[in-house]
C-alpha cells in the first residue's frame, strides 16, 4: 500500500494521494470503534545472548538494581560504545531487570529499537502492550489511557530525547517504572542517572585480546585507551584498524596512538575495493547518521557483504543490529560527497522509498531526514520534494507519525521553494489530519486556514472541497470541546472560507450569498438561476442550547433556495446563530 500510494502521487500529481490520505483516515475510524483492547501477554523477564562479556560494572549494576527496586525510574547515560546496553542486557539475564523486582503484578516491556521522538515511542508502547493492527495510530489520548492501565518495568535502550519529552513518555505510563540508557547527559531532571565511564585498563586490554585473538603491544592499546577515555568501542575500533594495516606488513612504528592512526586509516582505504568505496562515500554523505544494510545496498549499489559488511571488518564502520555507521575518527580521513552528486544519491533513496514497507522506511528517517536537509540548504528544492512526496505517501500508512511529521514539515519546505502550490496544500492538509487526529484542532484549523487560501488560488474545485470537508471535521471535533478554546480559531476559518465561496462560484455559476430570515434561519441563494443537486453546508451554533456542528447533505427545494438549521446537543432542531464555516455544492 505505501508504494502504491508513493507511485500514484508521484505519476499523477493529480492529487489522487488525497484519496489515499482520507483512506487511512477511514481504516483508523474501523479500528479505533472498537469498545474494547486486548491485553498482550507480556514476559516477565527476557534472556539476551551477550555479544561480549561485561567487565568492571559491578557499581553501575548495583546502583541499577537499587533504584529499580525503589521504583525509581533511571537513566544510563554514556556516549556511543561506552557499554550502555550490553550493561542492560547483562542485568536482564541477571534478574536485576526483572518485572518482579517492581511489583508481583507487574511485567516486562523492553524496546531495544526506540523510536526518534516522544510521539512514536508512545505509539509503540501501546502496540507492545496491546493487540492492535500494525499499521493504527492510537490517539495520544485513548494511548495514555490505554497505558495509564499497565503496570511494568518499561526498558527503552537508546532514547535521543530532551527532558520535556522523556518526561511525556514516561508520563504516559504513570504506574510504571523506566530505566532508559541514553546519549544525553541532561535527563537526571525525570530520573535518576548514572553516567557511566570507561573501562579500567586492565579489562580494555583483555577485551582487544578477546577480539582480535592474539595479544597487541600493551603500550600501543595503553595510549589508545588514554585518548579515548576507556570508551570500550573507540579502544576497539583503533585496534581493528591496526590489525588491518598490520595484515598489509604496513604498521608505523616509533609513532604515537593519534600520528600511527593518521597513517593506519589511510592505508586501510587504499585497500579497499571500488565497491567498499562506494559503500564508505554513501555512509559519509549526510554526516554521522545509521544507514539500515539494505538501504545503503540499494543506494550504493552494492551487496551488503561487499560494500559496509567489508568496511565493518576492516574497522573503517561501526556495526550493530544491521545498521552501519562511520565514525568522526574515520570520517575525517574521507573526501566530502560534492552538490553535484546529490541528486543521484538522494532519487536512490526515494527508489528504496517507493518500494519498502511502511515500517522500514520509519527507521530510516534519520537518512531520509539528513537527505532532505542537505538538498534544501543547497537550494535543489525540486529534488528534495521528489524524496519527500514518497516518504510521506508510506510513512503515512505506519504508526510512525511522528516520522511523518518529519517528512511533512521538510515537504512543506521543499514546495513552498520548489514554488509548487499543489504539493504545499498537500503537505498542510496532511500536517492537519496529523493534528486532528491527536484532538489539537486549534493547530490544525492554523494549518488549514493557509490550505485554504492555496486551494482558491490554484483554482483546483476538488482539491478547495477537500480542504472544506476537512475545515468541517476540525470544527465537528471542535464542536465537542468546550467553546471558550475553539471560537476564536473558528472565526478566522470562517473568514478564511468566506472568500473561497465567493472565487469558487464568481469563476463558474455566480457567488452563493447567504440571507437570514426572521425564523433565525438562513437561506442560500445560488446566482443565473443554477440549481445545483446537492448542497454540503457545515456550520457551529452557539448558545445554551447549540453546541456541535452539524455537517450534512440537504435535498433542495423552492427553485434556489435551502434551509440551513442548527441542533442542539441531543439532536433536537432549533433556532440558533451560528458560524459558518463553508458551503459548496455539486451535480452529482
Amino acid at each position: 500500500m505505501a508504494s502504491g500510494a508513493a507511485r500514484i502521487f508521484q505519476a499523477g500529481r493529480d492529487l489522487h494521494i488525497y484519496d489515499a490520505v482520507d483512506q487511512r483516515r477511514e481504516v483508523q475510524r474501523r479500528v479505533l470503534a472498537r469498545s474494547e483492547f486486548v491485553r498482550r501477554d507480556l514476559p516477565l523477564n527476557l534472556e539476551h545472548t551477550l555479544r561480549a562479556p561485561i567487565r568492571g560494572r559491578e557499581d553501575d549494576l548495583s546502583f541499577l538494581r537499587d533504584n529499580v527496586a525503589a521504583g525509581r525510574h533511571v537513566v544510563l547515560a554514556g556516549p556511543r560504545g561506552i557499554g550502555k546496553t550490553l550493561l542492560l542486557q547483562h542485568a536482564a539475564n541477571t534478574g536485576t531487570l526483572s518485572a518482579r523486582v517492581v511489583a508481583d503484578d507487574a511485567r516486562l516491556v523492553w524496546l531495544d529499537r526506540v523510536p526518534l521522538c516522544a510521539e512514536d515511542i508512545v505509539q509503540e508502547l501501546v502496540h507492545t502492550c496491546y493487540e492492535l493492527d500494525p499499521d493504527t495510530v492510537v490517539p495520544d489520548s485513548l494511548a495514555r489511557r490505554m497505558l495509564g492501565e499497565v503496570r511494568a518495568l518499561v526498558v527503552l535502550d537508546g532514547v535521543d530525547l530532551p527532558p520535556d519529552e522523556a518526561r511525556v513518555v514516561i508520563s504516559a505510563m504513570p504506574r510504571s517504572v523506566f530505566v532508559l540508557s541514553s546519549r544525553r547527559d541532561d535527563l537526571w531532571v525525570v530520573a535518576k542517572q548514572r553516567s557511566l565511564g570507561g573501562l579500567r585498563l586492565d579489562d580494555a586490554i583483555a577485551m582487544v585480546d578477546d577480539e582480535l585473538g592474539e595479544p597487541l603491544d600493551r603500550e600501543t592499546v595503553e595510549s589508545d585507551w588514554d585518548e579515548c577515555d576507556g570508551n570500550p568501542q573507540d579502544v576497539l575500533e583503533r585496534a581493528v584498524l591496526r590489525d588491518s594495516a598490520r595484515s598489509q606488513g604496513k604498521v608505523p612504528e616509533g609513532l604515537s596512538g593519534s600520528e600511527a592512526l593518521a597513517v593506519v586509516i589511510p592505508v586501510v582505504l587504499t585497500s579497499l575495493t571500488d565497491r567498499a568505496r562506494d559503500a564508505l562515500r554513501a555512509l559519509v554523505a549526510f554526516g554521522d547518521v545509521e544507514w539500515g544494510g539494505e538501504l545503503l545496498s540499494t543506494v550504493c549499489g552494492v551487496p551488503e557483504a561487499r560494500g559496509a559488511g567489508k568496511l565493518a571488518r576492516k574497522g573503517l564502520a561501526q556495526r550493530e543490529n544491521d545498521r552501519y555507521r562511520v565514525t568522526d575518527l574515520v570520517a575525517g580521513f574521507v573526501p566530502p560527497v560534492p552538490e553535484s552528486e546529490l541528486p543521484g544519491l538522494v532519487d536512490r533513496i526515494a527508489e528504496w522509498v517507493t518500494g519498502a514497507l511502511p515500517d522500514a522506511i520509519a527507521w530510516e528517517i534519520r537518512v531520509i531526514e539528513r537527505a532532505l536537509k542537505r538538498t534544501l540548504d543547497a537550494g535543489m528544492h525540486d529534488t528534495a520534494l521528489s524524496l519527500a512526496r514518497v516518504a510521506s505517501a508510506g510513512l503515512m500508512w505506519s504508526r510512525h507519525w511522528g516520522a511523518w511529521a518529519v517528512v511533512l514539515g521538510l515537504g512543506l519546505r521543499a514546495a513552498v521553494g520548489a514554488e509548487s502550490v499543489r504539493d504545499e496544500v498537500y503537505f498542510r492538509y496532511c500536517l492537519a489530519v496529523r493534528r486532528l487526529n491527536d484532538g489539537n484542532t486549534e493547530e490544525a484549523a492554523e494549518l488549514l486556514i493557509a490550505a485554504v487560501s492555496l486551494a482558491r488560488d490554484d483554482h483546483d474545485e476538488h482539491l478547495a472541497t477537500r480542504v472544506r470537508e476537512l475545515h468541517a471535521e476540525v470544527q465537528h471535533v471542535a464542536g465537542r470541546q468546550p467553546l471558550s478554546a475553539v471560537d476564536t480559531v473558528l472565526g478566522r476559518i470562517a473568514e478564511a472560507g468566506a472568500p473561497v465561496i465567493t472565487t469558487q462560484w464568481a469563476s463558474g455559476n455566480g457567488p452563493v450569498t447567504l440571507e437570514r430570515m426572521s425564523t433565525g434561519k438562513y437561506k442560500a441563494h445560488f446566482a443565473n438561476g443554477y440549481i445545483p443537486s446537492t448542497m454540503h453546508v457545515a456550520a457551529r451554533g452557539y448558545g445554551n442550547h447549540c453546541s456541535i456542528m452539524q455537517l450534512n447533505d440537504y435535498s433542495f427545494a423552492n427553485d434556489t433556495s435551502i434551509w440551513i438549521v442548527c441542533f442542539d446537543s441531543g439532536g433536537t432542531l432549533v433556532n440558533s446563530g451560528f458560524n459558518l464555516i463553508y458551503t459548496s455544492a455539486r451535480i452529482y
